[in-house]
């Protein structure tokens, strides 16, 4: 007698009884929903770099887009490739260099809106290859997050109607 009292006989005949379908769709949503559940939670080497561009970087942020986003890119190119955690890193980077030249824009520093555009392509990719959400990497900078969210969504919806206007343009001519 073993497991419970339960004896070896009855304890194969459990093992060869079928399991039920339902049973199956339950483990498979348990396995679904801690899969989901791991993507809200942001790598911890996300906000470390968007940590490190911040202390390299925030000194250009509002003088000169251009030194801003020289200094961004050569820190980008800091970062090592092909370790486990380049693309969190990448992702911590480039979210911190958008919203460090999109705070620039709003203060209407020269030619900060077009640095944040680039930065805004760039997080997005990695953003897109990790699947995390906006509100989880909103965290990976001090912030409103309601607000930086809002605007990511704002910018998108403007780039997507000027691309629509100018495919249009271009379907006239």
């Amino acid at each position: 007698m073993s497991c419970h009292g339960a004896s070896l006989e009855r304890q194969q005949s459990m093992h060869r009884m079928p399991m039920h379908p339902n049973l199956i769709a339950c483990a498979l949503a348990g396995c679904a929903s801690m899969a989901l559940a791991a993507t809200t939670e942001l790598p911890p080497a996300v906000a470390q770099a968007s940590r490190h561009a911040m202390v390299a970087c925030q000194e250009f942020m509002h003088d000169d887009a251009d030194e801003y986003r020289s200094c961004i890119d050569a820190v980008a190119r800091e970062i090592p490739r092909g370790r486990k955690d380049t693309a969190a890193r990448l992702l911590g980077h480039y979210y911190y260099a958008w919203v460090g030249a999109n705070s620039a824009a709003r203060l209407s520093l020269p030619g900060a809106e077009a640095v944040a555009g680039v930065y805004l392509g760039e997080f997005r990719a990695w953003q897109r290859k990790l699947g995390v959400g906006d509100e989880t990497l909103c965290t990976a900078v001090e912030g409103d997050c309601g607000q930086r969210v809002g605007t990511i969504k704002q910018v998108e919806a403007e780039i997507r109607t000027r691309n629509r206007a100018r495919r249009e343009a271009g379907a006239l001519n």
